[in-house]
């Protein structure tokens, strides 16, 4: 009696789900076979849900790809978010998206949206790409991003390709667009290394930007055997640098710095408050020049990589007494330059045609005193200018009392004055050490005068002479370089100046 009661139970609940099925479904038993289904057709075969569910992939009872039963949105990786706003949301921990072009002309990965082209996040690379010969990564968008990778602890963007053409390329169309952006919390925002380190390409905007808040990098360019970096622009500045921090430095260069042009604004319509330099030679005579060596060999300066060897100069604690305008202290970061490892690609391997900077380079910073040398052009300028006036008001003077004393000896003055060039000399001229002055023709019982002078006027020298004729020895072993003058008086007359070079 229990027996017929349960078959009859079963059948009637079989009979149930028959008529509760699609005609179609009854025909297409099992819905899934492990071995493979051999009765699908195009028209109503299906794998999924047909109610309000979402469709879930599971595997060792955890979720491996989600399905959204609304927007039909796809997330596939570990656990699977419900929430995804993307119609392909990949994870994993290791490689968000890797693609590899199959020929020499397919892409790795190629994206196109509206908002992001490809997006990618993820631990190690954001989104990965490899090309034999063409694109790493390619993307493309009409008003948003063509490619946009961000990683919490690894690389956002990596793309490499073996065989010489781009890793990245980036290029923009629009006026106002970028061709690479790339943003660092506080390491390296973009890096290149190779022949171009980094190229950037835009019609109107920027070939490549770079931006870090913290203490890392805008942009970082690094070659073996050619330009870290190279600017070059048809129409406009190929390099422009600038800073917001007041007292700042737009560029900083470790190392000489080659140009084969440099100008300085100097507009009359940008200035105002003109003013004429005055007494400039005062200014001159305060400043100290010195000879001296950079402290290379101490550990802490060393980073600032300073030029070897004697250099001339001026001492920036000295001029500030002086020219306070002209010195500028600041503190200076001088980063370290990133350590090169050679990077991993998603299956473990190194790639061995690219290198990426290690994350740990940190800044040395120190207060440091620079010399504005430009703006000392124009105050020595003035200075030349005041002296020629001196030297040509003196010059007047020598040849008016030169012609009167002239005058007085052909009225009848007993003592004849009759002195040309050839009457004196100095030997040798330039001199060293030690300079002869030969005179000769001196009127007899005249009072005859020597007088050496620097190049502002001061006497040096007072050596009177006896004789009409002789030989005066100059012991000048403790003048300095330069140009000095030789003055002949008779009878407090000045009848004769010669000039005297001292070189060592």
């Amino acid at each position: 009696m229990k027996k017929n009661s349960l078959f009859t139970i079963l059948a009637a609940s079989a009979a149930v789900i028959g008529m509760a099925l699609p005609a179609h479904a009854q025909n297409y038993s099992p819905y899934w076979s492990l071995a493979g289904n051999s009765n699908a057709n195009s028209s109503y075969s299906k794998l999924g849900t047909t109610n309000g569910v979402s469709l879930r992939i599971v595997t060792n009872n955890s979720t491996r790809a989600y399905i959204d039963r609304y927007t039909g949105n796809v997330s596939i990786g570990y656990g699977s978010s419900t929430s995804s706003s993307y119609r392909l949301y990949v994870t994993g921990s290791t490689s968000g998206i890797y693609g590899k072009g199959s020929s020499s002309s397919g892409y790795g990965v190629y994206g196109q949206g509206g908002k992001y082209g490809v997006y990618g996040s993820g631990s190690t690379y954001g989104v990965y790409g490899d090309s034999y010969s063409y694109y790493g990564i390619y993307g493309n968008s009409y008003n948003g991003y063509g490619g946009y990778c961000y990683s919490y602890n690894g690389t956002g963007l990596y793309g490499n390709t073996p065989y010489g053409y781009y890793g990245v390329y980036g290029n923009s169309g629009k006026d106002d667009g970028y061709g690479v952006v790339g943003y660092c919390g506080d390491y390296v925002g973009v890096y290149g290394l190779g022949y171009w380190g980094t190229y950037g390409y835009s019609e109107s905007g920027y070939g490549a930007s770079g931006y870090s808040p913290g203490s890392g990098i805008g942009v970082y360019g690094s070659s073996e055997d050619n330009y870290g970096g190279y600017f070059a622009s048809t129409n406009e500045n190929g390099l422009y640098a600038s800073t917001q921090a007041s007292g700042y430095y737009a560029a900083y260069f470790e190392g000489d710095v080659y140009s084969t042009g440099s100008f300085v604004p100097s507009d009359r319509r940008l200035k105002k408050n003109i003013e004429s330099v005055s007494d400039a030679m005062s200014i001159i005579r305060k400043l100290q020049p010195k000879r001296y060596e950079y402290k290379n060999d101490d550990a802490k300066l060393a980073v600032l990589h300073m030029p070897v060897g004697r250099h001339y100069g001026l001492i920036a604690q000295d001029l500030k007494q002086v020219l306070p305008g002209l010195v500028h202290e600041q503190q200076v970061n001088i980063p370290v330059k990133p350590e090169l490892v050679k990077p991993k690609s998603p299956d473990g391997k190194d790639v061995s045609q690219s290198q990426k900077p290690a994350a740990s380079a940190k800044a040395e910073s120190m207060d440091i005193m620079a010399v504005n040398y430009e703006e000392l052009i124009p105050i020595m300028i003035e200075a030349m200018k005041e002296q020629d006036q001196k030297i040509e008001a003196l010059t007047q003077q020598l040849n008016a009392l030169t012609a009167s004393r002239q005058s007085e000896m052909s009225n009848g003055s007993s003592t004849a004055i009759k002195l040309s060039n050839s009457d004196w000399k100095i030997t040798p001229n330039p001199a060293s050490s030690n300079a002869s002055i030969r005179f000769s023709s001196l009127p007899v019982n005249s009072r005859s005068m020597l007088s050496v002078t620097d190049n502002t006027g001061k006497t040096l020298r007072q050596i009177q002479l006896s004789n009409n004729s002789g030989v005066v020895d100059l012991d000048i072993s403790s003048l300095t370089n330069g140009t000095y003058t030789c003055t002949l008086s008779i009878d407090g007359i000045l009848v004769g100046s010669k000039t005297m070079q001292v070189t060592r």
